[in-house]
């Protein structure tokens, strides 16, 4: 996705199956194994810190029946 995609986008589905990794010799690892909280990143040359745009977010994983549905909580309607 271009920087210019990116700052125009209002929604971004990102799998939970995206794996990843910190450096070329690691090996690809899942990027969301736990919860917490995120940063994205997108610039035309992320070393250069020519600037781009950064989207944070929080990560708080799945609901139990594998859904991206809210868990209601308990003894609420």
């Amino acid at each position: 996705m271009t920087p210019e995609k990116f700052a125009a986008a209002t929604r971004i589905e990102v799998p939970t199956s995206l794996r990843g990794r910190a450096s070329e010799a690691d090996s690809l690892v899942p990027i969301f194994s736990r919860s917490g909280a995120y940063e994205a990143y997108v610039s035309d040359n992320l070393e250069s810190e020519e600037g781009g745009y950064v989207c944070s977010f929080n990560y708080t994983g799945m609901s139990p029946n594998k859904s991206f549905k809210p868990n209601p909580l308990r003894g609420s309607a």
